[in-house]
């Protein structure tokens, strides 16, 4: 039984991160609202904005955060007379009582988990990401899909294991439009040391790159597959119905290219496609994925030593990219 991960960013699999601040009772509530204006000026704690302010306790009576420890030092209350005597309300000191430490999460949550366990320490706000969520639990994908999915990933393999016994690397990538359900490129790794650029990733974005008058490699010929599963097609393949020639296609917005032939548009590079790896992609390849406009990758294998998208680096969420995409990684579950 095969289960896909999410590769998320760090952020969504960091544990909970508490951090220090003061908290303390309100004396009276009918003074909350008043109270709560003053200490939001005095302390606004931007960077906090994902707790509540106010909490009510197991006992009814309600507690307000007022700053982190470190801006108060040890004594909150010479501190807090000090910011209230500023805005003229020193008497609003008086309208609390049961000063003390508490921890509280410094980080807002991003997954059901995360939230769960900030809830425990203090209120928290969580807007949750509901896609995230079904990916996390396995659930945004039908059996259709996994069927799919499992699919052209043993197709990938494959191409891996002729790939090899013609004397190259083990990798293999199939890119896929996902709305037509259709192979469009195969290839195996062709990278040498003397010319380790062309793996497996970048041959086959090359032959889409080809499909839309552009590509540069040229392999010379197609290798013929002896793998069952390989035994109507040859690796190493354009499979588009139509080739366009450069001449042929102008660039319009959106990510597509529109063929100077009425209503004819296709997507440009890799917009909206799948890509599907033996291994997973390096980071010259993932980085390569983000410039081709990829929509998804799914891979087999982790690579320890060089892998970008989990297993050293998670280039497709960098924040300062201008593109990102979706990957997954196949995991093999034990029945119970």
């Amino acid at each position: 039984m095969t289960k896909w991960k999410p590769i998320l960013a760090y952020e969504y699999e960091r544990p909970v991160e508490l951090i220090e601040v003061y908290t303390a009772e309100i004396r009276d509530k009918r003074k909350t609202s008043e109270l709560l204006e003053i200490v939001c000026r005095c302390w606004p704690l931007a960077h906090l904005s994902h707790l509540k302010r106010v909490r009510k306790s197991s006992k009814q009576s309600l507690h307000i955060l007022l700053c982190e420890k470190k801006e108060c030092g040890d004594s909150v209350e010479q501190a807090l007379l000090e910011s209230f005597s500023q805005f003229g309300v020193s008497e609003a000191l008086d309208w609390l009582r049961g000063f003390q430490i508490t921890t509280v999460p410094r980080y807002a949550p991003l997954t059901r988990q995360q939230f769960e366990t900030s809830s425990l320490h203090w209120s928290t706000s969580f807007h949750e990401n509901k896609r995230v969520t079904q990916a996390l639990s396995g659930q945004n994908f039908s059996k259709d899909d996994l069927d799919e999915m499992n699919g052209y990933t043993s197709f990938a393999v494959a191409v891996a294991r002729e790939g090899k016994r013609l004397g190259k690397g083990f990798d293999g990538a199939v890119i896929v439009d996902p709305a037509l359900g259709k192979i469009l490129a195969v290839a195996c790794d062709h990278s040498t040391g003397a010319d380790p650029l062309q793996t497996a990733v970048m041959v086959c974005i090359d032959l889409v790159a080809q499909g839309q008058g552009g590509g540069v490699y040229n392999l010379g010929r197609e290798c013929e597959s002896t793998e069952p599963v390989l035994q109507r097609c040859t690796i190493d393949k354009l499979l588009f119905d139509v080739k366009w020639e450069r001449s042929d296609l102008e660039l319009v917005p959106r990510g597509k290219v529109k063929t100077k032939q009425p209503g004819s548009i296709i997507p440009y590079l890799c917009t909206g496609y799948d890509l599907y790896a033996a291994r997973e992609p390096s980071v010259m390849c993932a980085m390569a994925l983000v410039h081709s406009r990829i929509g998804r990758v799914f891979y087999r294998e982790a690579d320890a030593g060089f892998g970008g998208l989990g297993s050293c680096h998670r280039i497709h969420v960098q924040k300062g990219l201008n593109h990102h995409y979706e990957v997954y990684r196949q995991e093999e579950q034990r029945a119970e």
